[in-house]
């Protein structure tokens, strides 16, 4: 009997996992449904060489606009490094 109850066990926790499974693979969103801003705004093909050029300016405004966003974010983790050495360097077991 304890074998039986065992196998029913076993089978009942398969059963749990693999629905817990199901469901966070459900629950995670596909790559299409994302909503990326950061997507590249494709213009209409009108044969102009005007367009082509403002296109190529709006790229590389964004881009550098992403650099200066990424400079300011090592700057921040710069400085939060530094005080964090300066706090550890604050005490000093000599001074007692």
């Amino acid at each position: 009997m304890t074998s039986k109850s065992n196998i029913l066990l076993l089978i009942v926790a398969v059963i749990i996992i693999c629905g817990f499974v199901y469901y966070y693979q459900s629950s995670i969103k596909s790559p299409e449904n994302l909503n990326i801003e950061s997507q590249a705004k494709m213009p209409a093909a009108t044969g102009n060489i005007n367009g082509v050029v403002n296109s190529l300016i709006e790229d590389s405004v964004s881009e550098a606009v992403q650099i200066e966003e990424e400079e300011n974010d090592t700057e921040l983790i710069t400085a939060d490094s530094q005080e964090i050495s300066d706090l550890g360097q604050s005490y000093n077991e000599k001074e007692f």
